[in-house]
């Protein structure tokens, strides 16, 4: 990794930052617009240890350059996990510009920060990024730089790092802890409350926002005990609900899978050390080892989560400050593959489920609703019916992971009188990838002002990315998103019916409330409680 050519300048020497852990020498961007300090240490940790203080230092920390990213399995190669005939199809036109994503230094020391400050900035308003990637993969250096979008805005941004898949969300018989990743988001928020004023940030006016396992992580962050205080308003976006502990699986619950895991590299259950042999393996091997990749959900333990996102929302646990919560028209075309007739849906990766996949005829998209859903899937088949196995694959996806979680958050807030808006993004993207997929998962980054080294030239509606990053900067410097010249959003009043759409139109439209009143019963009846069938449809 090097310093991001955008920002490439001559050091300015008197960009240094004393920090609780040390000085810190930053670097201005070649516009003269910002600064930037890149790769600052914010925590330490071992391996299934929670974060702590890094070492102090006394000479100034080179904040030139990206720290490491948190040892993953491997990184996002485009918006949709494109495999080679995918890409032919979706690029054919070159509607992004799809570039290889860097290779970066991966390590389980990696939990640093990066912050990006307006020029003079004094008391300026935060937002802090929680990056997506299924809580398994994806890191802080390639989203959010350049920053200009958001910085031009009159905003500190900050980005950071947090252990992910095997070394973030794992449980075991001998830990008494887990969600070491959402422990290393209370700790980046908590250097920012101590550390952000020396960058010019006021630490009394700080946004979390975050996108898909993000999004997950910004909720469930709204209803830890382990945050009040630490964050003054939330943005969540596309949050999947199977990320954000809506399982409702205890930590107690997940160690059995821990001990496992460790048979399968080749220590027995039975051995009191399987523990401690398993921190001495590399993370190289970790992740060759089967059944890495079970670990990517956020565990109730007590301690930094007491309930499921969810269900803090419902009953009102969350903590009291302004949300902006909302996802895409077409979030469900992240389970399209590259099989043949193209496009074909995928049910899941459950045995269960193999009889119906793929699920590209009417008889095998039947088959797995009524399988998935059992007495409401006549209901379920009435709104998304099988004669369109593709389109209704996808929308009946899209409402039941994607979209109907947001509207839970939403409705639970407005009916107790809390502020609360909720958006619907519908903008496609041009070309093919528009035609098949739609305003699909993610799509909506480059509007907010987050870009990234994966496509960096989407957007076709500037208008509505001026309007959205304006939104999201005006709501983190006051909790009001509006401003003059921009179409007026409305807080949702008990009761709401309308959510705040935003694409080729803006302004609110009727929520589609009697199909997304079809999986409420069922995800908060059913499918918090962690049944089978969902588990395997969403693995």
């Amino acid at each position: 990794a090097g310093t991001p050519a955008c920002a490439a300048a001559a050091q300015n020497d008197g960009l240094v930052v004393q920090t609780t852990s040390g000085p810190v020498q930053g670097f201005e961007a070649a516009s003269g617009n910002f600064s930037a300090f890149l790769g600052i240490p914010y925590a330490s940790a071992g391996r299934w240890e929670k974060p702590e203080d890094p070492e102090d230092w006394t000479e100034p920390f080179q904040a030139t350059d990206y720290g490491p990213i948190c040892a993953q399995a491997g990184q996002i190669p485009g918006p949709v996990f494109p495999g080679p005939a995918l890409q032919e199809l979706l690029y054919a036109d070159q509607p992004w510009n799809i570039v290889e994503p860097p290779t970066w230094n991966q390590s389980e020391e990696c939990l640093s920060v990066n912050v990006y400050a307006p020029a003079n900035a004094t008391d300026t308003p935060v937002m802090v990024w929680i990056h997506g990637g299924g809580l398994v993969l994806g890191d802080s250096n390639g989203y959010s730089f350049p920053p200009d979008t958001l910085v031009g805005k009159d905003v500190v941004l900050v980005t950071f790092n947090y252990r992910l898949g095997p070394f973030g969300y794992f449980a075991h018989p001998d830990l008494n802890a887990t969600n070491f990743g959402l422990h290393d988001q209370i700790k980046a928020l908590e250097w920012v409350q101590a550390n952000i004023e020396e960058f010019g940030g006021d630490p009394d006016n700080v946004t979390i926002f975050g996108e898909s396992a993000g999004g997950s992580s910004v909720a469930s962050l709204l209803v830890s005990p382990l945050t009040e205080g630490l964050f003054d308003r939330a943005i969540i976006e596309s949050m999947p609900l199977g990320l954000s502990s809506s399982e409702n699986i205890t930590m107690e619950e997940a160690a059995p899978t821990g001990a496992a895991f460790g048979v399968a590299m080749g220590f027995s259950e039975d051995d009191p050390d399987q523990l401690k042999k398993m921190k001495k393996v590399s993370f190289q091997e970790i992740f060759i080892t089967p059944g890495s990749d079970q670990f990517g959900t956020i565990l109730i333990d007590g301690d930094s989560m007491e309930m499921d996102a969810i269900t803090g929302f419902v009953e009102g646990e969350n903590h009291k400050v302004p949300v902006i919560v909302g996802s895409n028209a077409n979030e469900g075309g992240f389970q399209y593959n590259t099989g043949s007739p193209y496009p074909v849906l995928i049910a899941g990766i459950s045995p269960a489920f193999s009889q119906y996949v793929p699920v590209n005829t009417s008889e095998n998209y039947e088959g797995f609703v009524r399988q998935l859903f059992g007495s409401d899937a006549k209901k379920v088949l009435s709104f998304y019916p099988a004669d369109t196995p593709i389109e209704s694959g996808e929308s009946m996806l899209t409402d039941s992971f994607f979209t109907v979680g947001a509207q839970i958050i939403a409705e639970a807030m407005a009916n107790r009188g809390e502020d609360v808006r909720m958006y619907h993004f519908t903008q496609k993207p041009s070309g093919a990838i528009g035609e098949v997929l739609g305003a699909f998962h993610s799509s909506e980054l480059p509007y907010v002002g987050i870009a990234s080294d994966h496509y960096t030239n989407p957007v076709v509606n500037p208008l509505l990315a001026d309007q959205m990053s304006s939104y999201w900067t005006n709501f983190a410097k006051t909790g009001d998103p509006n401003a003059e010249g921009l179409p007026q959003w409305e807080s949702m009043p008990a009761g709401a019916s309308e959510w705040f759409v935003l694409g080729p139109e803006v302004g609110p439209a009727a929520i589609p409330k009697e199909k997304l009143d079809l999986f409420k019963p069922t995800i908060v009846a059913d499918y918090l409680n962690g049944p089978d069938k969902f588990n395997a449809a969403y693995a």
